[in-house]
């Protein structure tokens, strides 16, 4: 017995509902997901600077190298603090698997940089008289008139910098995931980041 042209639109019609309803529900679980996977990474960056940082008397690593092209996820990868190369990409930013030791998703804030080029060497945490309040490594990206273009930033500045705009961005359900200097890790909103003293953050969404 052959299916009418009626009931192949009623089929049609339950399908397209269905689909409806459970889109936004499957997103939802992706995209938590991709947030867990990213408070993960930042755990395990969080891990390979505290072994760093003990080593070295509690300074952190150069954010940036202006003459090697390299960047602080390079030292902490290339001196064997960190085994993953992974760890270094959040997996809701765009980019894809080939990371480069200047180029990774999460940035030191680079205002707690404290040399000349060219290298630009972290901040000591024994500096910090409130390191659960200092917020060391963000979701970053780079950023042109307010779009996400490379998705590639080893440092951010909290307020906008336009000759160089390498910015915190809102990737997961419009928090940032942050690295602070007391090593724990936490999914800030835009009041949160704010109290941190970042007046310009973008909200990025894939």
């Amino acid at each position: 017995m052959g299916v009418t042209l009626l009931e192949m639109i009623i089929v049609t019609a339950i399908v397209s509902i269905l689909g409806a309803l459970l889109f936004p529900g499957l997103k939802k679980c992706r995209d938590s997901a991709r947030e867990i996977r990213c408070l993960h990474n930042l755990r395990q960056i969080g891990l390979a600077l505290s072994q760093y940082c003990s080593e070295n008397e509690g300074n952190c690593p150069q954010i940036y190298n202006t003459s090697a092209w390299t960047s602080w996820a390079a030292v902490l990868y290339d001196q064997g603090y960190s085994k993953d190369k992974r760890v270094f990409l959040c997996p809701s930013s765009k980019t894809s698997d080939n990371w480069k030791g200047s180029n990774n998703t999460y940035g030191f804030q680079w205002w707690y940089q404290k040399s000349a080029p060219p290298g630009y060497w972290g901040p000591n945490l024994n500096d910090f008289q409130n390191p659960a309040n200092v917020g060391l490594i963000y979701d970053s990206a780079t950023i042109l008139n307010g779009t996400d273009v490379t998705a590639m930033a080893c440092y951010v500045y909290p307020k906008f910098v336009a000759a160089d705009p390498k910015q915190i961005v809102r990737y997961h359900n419009d928090r940032a995931n942050v690295l602070f200097a007391d090593f724990h890790v936490e999914g800030a909103n835009e009041i949160r980041l704010r109290a941190l003293d970042c007046s310009i953050t973008y909200s990025v969404k894939y």
